[in-house]
């Protein structure tokens, strides 16, 4: 139940008793160095039915084994993308930011961006920096958005409040580095 719990909760990362010593500390040090567990969101895509708002049930035995039962309900209207796969050249334009983990968040994101969709871009970054509060990479690809549009005053304050976040965070050090450069030059 308490796995459940924390992936509707989307978090980071789990980790399931028993484990070992180097399952933890593989897990902290993706963490830790900016990375996602792509575990959690398989298990909140498969498991969870989080792009269908299913819920899991796990019943504990007396062998201590316990069964898991996945219980379907009602889905999204239709049109709203709300977790799962996506055709990344054809990406949904609706969407339910209270469905999707940040790994579903980052993908569509970056997807807007590679077909120059900037304003879906820039309105799926401000609704997950609502729903995820200082999450550096959806900062990040906020301040990238808002570059890409010549929006650069609104760039600068998304890619500095990246680095507030994480100040180790390469992408939006990088990206920073090449505005004041331009600005140096005049381009």
């Amino acid at each position: 139940m308490k796995i459940t719990k924390a992936a509707k909760a989307k978090v980071d990362a789990y980790i399931v008793k028993p484990f070992r010593a180097e399952i933890l500390k593989e897990k902290l040090n993706t963490l830790m160095n900016g990375g996602i567990d792509e575990s959690s969101a398989k298990f909140e895509e498969e498991v969870l039915g989080l792009h269908g708002g299913s819920s899991v049930h796990i019943e504990p035995s007396d062998d201590g084994v316990g069964s898991v039962e996945v219980e379907e309900s009602a889905q999204e209207a239709p049109g709203v993308y709300t977790g799962g796969e996506f055709d990344e050249e054809n990406p949904p334009v609706e969407f339910d930011i209270t469905q999707l983990n940040i790994i579903f968040v980052l993908k569509l994101a970056n997807s807007y961006k590679r077909l120059k969709k900037f304003d879906l871009a820039i309105k799926l970054c401000l609704e997950a920096d609502d729903h995820f509060p200082d999450n550096a990479d959806v900062l990040f690809n906020l301040g990238h958005c808002y570059y890409l549009t010549q929006m650069y005053p609104e760039a600068e304050e998304a890619l500095r409040k990246a680095i507030k976040v994480k100040p180790y965070h390469v992408e939006s050090f990088t990206l920073l580095n090449e505005m004041q450069r331009l600005q140096k030059t005049g381009s």
